[in-house]
């Protein structure tokens, strides 16, 4: 899926998944709470460039991504000159689906909590996504 579909989804998702997790602790928090949470639904795609990097052993695509943050927004997959394979995306989303979190736990429960919660729905809609593209289409 488009970065542009991972931030409406998250937009949309996280504001349950905040209620959920860490009730409604107040107007502030809980904007604070659902903006990080867009951004870590959406930003989480910016993985793609790195195993890109590691891959073809050049910072073509990361050099990309800083010069043109619309066109990483808008049209990811046409971004990267080679398509990474699927599987690759998916062990890098739940390497970092596991990690970030484990690493947050340190700091607070909640924001942990959220992130896992959030880093799944990502991690679902883009299974959900390469379902359609291939056998909806």
């Amino acid at each position: 899926m488009e970065s542009y579909e991972h931030f409406i989804i998250s937009a949309v998702v996280s504001l349950p998944l905040i209620y959920m997790v860490a009730g409604f602790p107040g107007i502030v928090l809980f904007t604070a709470y659902w903006l990080y949470s867009i951004a870590a639904g959406t930003l989480i795609d910016l993985d793609h460039f790195i195993i890109s990097t590691i891959r073809d052993r050049n910072f073509k695509e990361v050099r990309l991504a800083f010069s043109s943050p619309k066109k990483i927004l808008t049209d990811n997959n046409e971004a990267l000159d080679n398509t990474i394979p699927e599987w690759s995306r998916y062990i890098s989303h739940v390497v970092i689906l596991i990690g970030f979190p484990l690493l947050l736990l340190n700091y607070s429960t909640v924001l942990a909590e959220l992130t896992f919660a959030v880093l799944l729905v990502h991690l679902i809609s883009d299974i959900y996504g390469s379902y359609r593209e291939y056998y909806l289409e």
